[in-house]
Order: C-alpha cells, then sequence, then structure tokens
C-alpha cells in the first residue's frame, strides 16, 4: 500500500471504537481496483464523525486540500411517492 493510504490507516486505527464497532480499514478492492475501507452498523453509528475527522486530519497532514460539497442525484420514483437523495463528497486535491 502506498504511503497515504498506511497514513490513512494509521488515522483510523486511534479512532476509539463504541460497542462491537470494528475499525475501518483501507484495502485493494478486487472488483474495481480502487481502495475501499467497510464499516459496520455499530462503527456507522457511533465512529462515522471521529473516523471523517481523523481521515481529514490526516489529509491535511499529508498536505491535501479539501472541500466539502453535496451532489444532487436525479430525483426517482416509486409507487408511493418520490425520492430524492443527495452524495456528500470530499474532493481532494494537491
Amino acid at each position: 500500500m502506498g504511503p497515504l493510504v498506511n497514513a490513512l490507516n494509521v488515522g483510523l486505527g486511534v479512532v476509539k471504537c463504541v460497542g462491537s464497532a470494528r475499525h475501518a480499514q483501507f484495502q485493494m478492492s478486487n472488483k474495481n481496483q480502487h481502495y475501499t475501507a467497510d464499516m459496520n452498523h455499530d462503527f456507522q453509528k457511533n465512529n462515522e464523525e471521529d473516523a471523517v475527522v481523523a481521515l481529514l486530519d490526516t489529509m491535511q497532514a499529508q498536505e491535501w486540500n479539501f472541500r466539502f460539497q453535496y451532489d444532487a442525484e436525479v430525483a426517482s420514483s416509486k409507487g408511493v411517492g418520490s425520492s430524492f437523495t443527495s452524495r456528500e463528497l470530499f474532493v481532494f486535491s494537491k
């Protein structure tokens, strides 16, 4: 793994997990050859904000700039009602 991914995993490793949460760690995905990190429900429920802060702190320490934005997805209609979901994106640049 590259130095940035290792640094991100170290940053995630210091997040104190609550309950049956398991640490998220980045690894190469076999599907699309991108780094991904899975998180279980308890980690997302109790530690997601801590993980985001750890990742942002690590990226800033590695001299990456970032901004946060919402991107709108296409609205969908179902049998009953309709829905709209926005994606939360972190955009990094160096």
